[in-house]
């Protein structure tokens, strides 16, 4: 679960907002994602988004991504989801860091070494072409 500080900035639009700016930002983010219109109801809603029950189920190719300093996802969180992978075919969990300018959510600063990771990913498995086959027809 998210902890939120409890402090409250200021009264805006007719909405709370909390003290702590980047708490506030995902907040706001995650209620206009999930098309909610209180912190209540996001959080509330973030219970429905648990991959714990389904994941040792999973038996394909699995390939996780972490930014060390994602501001939104724990990094801790790898490890969480790499422990439940229990039927996968194969996992590989790639991090990235400062050094390559990658270590934000969704590898914000260098989207490209994320990318190339993907499709290399795909090449090894022999997946790329038959996707870009699939997309002609």
């Amino acid at each position: 679960m998210v902890a939120i500080p409890l402090a409250i900035r200021s009264l805006s639009r007719g909405r709370l907002r909390l003290t702590d700016l980047l708490a506030d930002w995902g907040v706001s983010q995650g209620e206009h994602v999930l098309g909610v219109r209180t912190p209540h109801e996001y959080l509330a809603s973030l219970t429905r988004f648990v991959t714990a029950d389904v994941s040792g189920q999973v038996g394909a190719d699995v390939l996780l991504l972490a930014g060390v300093e994602d501001h939104y996802v724990p990094f801790r969180q790898l490890g969480d989801q790499l422990n439940t992978l229990t039927g996968a075919r194969s996992v590989t969990a790639c991090v990235f860091t400062r050094e390559e300018q990658a270590q934000n959510h969704i590898q914000v600063g260098n989207i490209a070494s994320s990318v190339r990771v993907t499709l290399d990913g795909l090449d090894e498995r022999d997946l790329r072409s038959g996707l870009l086959n699939q997309d002609a027809e």
